[in-house]
């Protein structure tokens, strides 16, 4: 199935004009890899999909994203992927090797499919929004069902939430990195306030508490792993958790998290305390003040 799309068709899912193809061809091409994933979702979702058509199915998945315009196709994949997790909830079936590779492989399969949206809204603003727009139910779908797994020991799908959290924070942290001047330095409030690709994933997860509390343990698992890169990436997880703080749940987990983030911050007070006015130092002062509201007692 996945060699025939992709000597077939997938040839034919690129932009108009490039390479002879038209604009028909290219919705044909659409059309027909679009059939295929309903198809092959709706036979996992009555249970007649066995592991080897659920291995080809997720191959398939990840041809179709290397494909040029494969972007197109991304809330029917994670529609997939939703359905393919949900026949190995823990609740419902007994977790083997075999199933462990299964869900292995949904785990990149979404990887790829954050690369290859977050590279559309960087490329292509406008049309980003929109896709991820058209995405957002089926993301938020499939965070519940691997949500589901928080807490198993070996749990396959762990990577799903690290990735989420990786390019939340990257993206952030990139944001504090373009910042040309001290007065630029401001602490975010809602969601609309992060760059597109943060607010589009913290939107969703915010609509749902256990995948808030997911994501939220995947951050401070994050921070008390000492990865985080330097002020700008703590102060990143700081405009994060001032944001979850403006919904007022999660109090107990945001503190967690604070606590672990102030230790870290901590190293960088004497690199920034003689530059004041300078960027670093503003961004450091504004991360001690989001900080420091976190930890404040609730009144």
């Amino acid at each position: 199935m996945a060699g025939w799309v992709a000597e077939r068709v997938l040839p034919f899912l690129v932009g108009p004009s490039e390479g002879g193809v038209t604009e028909q061809q290219q919705d044909l091409a659409r059309q027909v890899v679009e059939s295929l994933l309903t198809v092959s979702r709706d036979v996992i979702r009555v249970g007649l999909g066995d592991e080897e058509f659920k291995g080809k199915v997720l191959h398939l998945c990840s041809i179709v994203l290397l494909s040029e315009k494969g972007y197109l196709c991304v809330p029917l994949l994670l529609f997939v992927l939703t359905e393919v997790v949900e026949n190995y909830v823990p609740e419902n079936q007994a977790q083997d090797d075999q199933s462990s590779i299964i869900l292995s492989v949904v785990t990149n399969v979404f990887q790829k499919i954050l690369e290859v949206m977050a590279r559309r809204l960087r490329k292509d603003p406008e049309e980003g929004q929109e896709l991820w727009h058209l995405a957002v139910t089926a993301l938020g779908d499939f965070l519940q069902m691997v949500q589901a797994w928080s807490g198993i020991d070996s749990n396959p799908l762990n990577g799903v939430f690290s990735t989420v959290c990786a390019a939340t924070l990257a993206a952030t942290q990139h944001s504090l990195q373009k910042i040309s001047h001290p007065q630029e330095v401001t602490t975010p409030e809602t969601v609309q306030d992060l760059p597109p690709l943060s607010s589009i994933l913290l939107d969703v997860l915010l609509k749902s508490p256990p995948v808030t509390r997911a994501f939220l343990a995947e951050i401070i698992s994050t921070v008390d792993s000492e990865v985080i890169d330097g002020l700008t990436g703590l102060a990143a997880v700081l405009h994060i958790l001032a944001v979850v703080r403006k919904t007022g749940k999660f109090m107990a987990d945001l503190k967690n998290t604070a606590v672990s983030v102030q230790k870290q911050l901590q190293k960088h007070y004497a690199a920034t305390a003689e530059n004041e006015g300078h960027i670093q130092r503003v961004i450091y002062e504004s991360a001690i003040n989001t900080l420091n509201e976190i930890l404040m007692p609730c009144p």
